[in-house]
């Protein structure tokens, strides 16, 4: 799985001072909005080349693609060379620039073998994972007006909603989904594309927004096409409604400092549990507001009475998440949570959450099944344990 976001379109300098920790001293400012520039037109350039199949194949784009690509590469192995530099404090940062680095070499060397369908696989996901980063908050670089490429108009109705997410344009994004979400022939021919416009929809008016009088207002649209909405989505919805009204009261207060926040996690996190109870989807309003928070603090503070309780709930509200593609870095959480040491019971409990997630993902049946290198890794990790 390529675990990819646009790295510097989602970094935040970290603040000087943090209830949870120390005071730290401000870092280096660096040059990042005219290294991350460069990222953020290579990928704007590429991006409109690996969302059309036939466009991909051409092989009279195939010159301009390996050169996109190989722009890519030089930038991501700067990035995730210097990611220390710049990046906040968010375990998954560093982790994220590695693979991201990683896997867009791969896709070079698998298109050097004339194979055009791994490439293009990994490449497609730079939408989602471009979206799972810039998602995360509603903080972020913003370059402007981008000029968009002339394959733009050409581009099937999801793929420019996809587009406009990833290049973080989100009003003219919001409007591309509700284009998708009228679209009754979408909604029938496929139906998963539809739920996920609507989930992201959705992750940047609770993420990015931070509004719940306009989350609540998608919900209404959502709910004024139920001829569109798959069945398995009613129920969703509902609690969805519930969650966003129950924001909506609670917004005259405000949460003023980490612990505050922390306990608001806390709060947020078992009305998810009893949202969940009642529809399996219905508590993605709480989760996504829990993460936002919590992707908040743990991108300013790294230490403190909660840091490992924080790294838990940020795993568990991950793994809930993983399923719409909004944030899929759960291990990253668990096992700095596992790492970190103080309560020996919590970090035994976040290895054993690791250690599922990787059976999980491995597609296996037990820990026996996994990769060699997964086992090393795992098996340093429990070593540690008390």
């Amino acid at each position: 799985m390529l675990y990819f976001s646009i790295v510097g379109l989602c970094f935040f300098m970290a603040s000087p001072f943090s209830a949870f920790g120390a005071e730290k001293k401000a870092p280096k400012v660096v040059p990042v909005k005219e290294e991350m520039g460069g990222l953020f037109v290579t990928v704007s350039n590429l991006l409109p080349l690996v969302l059309s199949k036939a466009d991909f194949e051409n092989k009279k784009n195939a010159k301009e693609i390996s050169s996109q690509m190989n722009k890519l590469a030089t930038l991501t192995k700067k990035m995730a060379a210097n990611t220390s530099r710049f990046a906040d404090s968010d375990p998954s940062i560093g982790y994220i620039s590695e693979r991201f680095a990683g896997d867009i070499r791969y896709a070079i060397d698998m298109w050097n073998t004339g194979d055009r369908i791994v490439p293009r696989r990994i490449l497609r996901n730079v939408t989602d994972y471009c979206i799972s980063c810039h998602t995360r908050t509603g903080k972020g670089l913003h370059f402007g007006q981008v000029n968009l490429p002339r394959a733009f108009k050409s581009m099937p109705a999801l793929s420019r909603a996809e587009y406009l997410l990833a290049t973080r344009q989100f009003e003219d994004a919001l409007k591309a989904y509700e284009i998708v979400l009228i679209d009754t022939s979408i909604a029938k021919t496929n139906p998963e594309g539809w739920s996920t416009a609507v989930h992201k929809m959705l992750a940047v008016t609770i993420r990015v927004k931070n509004d719940p009088f306009l989350t609540l207002e998608m919900i209404s649209r959502i709910q004024d096409h139920p001829d569109s909405m798959p069945s398995a989505l009613q129920a969703d919805v509902a609690e969805w409604r519930r969650g966003a009204k129950s924001w909506l009261d609670e917004k005259k207060s405000k949460l003023e400092n980490d612990d505050q926040k922390y306990l608001a996690v806390v709060r947020l996190m078992k009305e998810a549990d009893a949202a969940a109870l009642v529809a399996p989807g219905g508590a993605l309003v709480q989760h996504m507001r829990a993460s936002t928070i919590l992707h908040e603090v743990l991108g300013r503070v790294r230490g403190g009475p909660h840091y490992q309780d924080m790294l838990w709930r940020a795993g568990e509200s991950a793994f809930y998440l993983r399923n719409f593609n909004l944030w899929t870095l759960q291990d990253i959480y668990y096992e700095q949570c596992a790492r970190v040491g103080g309560d020996s019971d919590l970090s035994k409990k976040c290895f054993n959450a690791l250690e599922e997630s990787m059976v999980t993902s491995y597609g296996v049946t037990t820990k026996n099944g996994l990769p060699e290198f997964i086992k090393v890794r795992l098996e340093s990790i429990s070593s540690k344990l008390k």
